[in-house]
């Protein structure tokens, strides 16, 4: 009985805790509508300054999965393009939240930034 009871809190506590963590995921593009594969992306919980970072695929998608709900900033640097930043992206937990990125033709050293 006593093991019974272990095994539901330590299922409750797992359950719970699930909940914390988020998904990131998007899809890369340029502005005549190709994908860009093989981006870096990065995005930095703002909170903890934490850092999670992936590449887009050869189709331009990209996902960050199991990172903590929070609020993050979102950089994508491409060479030939414009750096993109979305500088506040709201990641609910438990949900899967869409950052798509545009990237202009310029200087990485000029940045687009999206809001909202």
């Amino acid at each position: 009985m006593l093991n019974l009871l272990y095994g539901l809190l330590l299922g409750a506590a797992l359950l719970f805790a699930q909940f914390d963590v988020a998904q990131i995921a998007g899809l890369v593009r340029d502005t005549s509508q190709n994908v860009v594969p093989n981006a870096p992306v990065v995005a930095i919980h703002k909170s903890t300054g934490r850092e999670f970072r992936t590449t887009s695929r050869e189709n331009g998608t990209w996902v960050l999965s199991n990172v903590p709900a929070g609020a993050y900033a979102i950089t994508i640097q491409v060479a030939g393009f414009k750096k993109f930043v979305r500088p506040q992206v709201a990641v609910d937990p438990a949900t899967r939240t869409a950052v798509d990125a545009l990237l202009e033709v310029g200087e990485v050293t000029e940045t687009v930034t999206v809001y909202g």
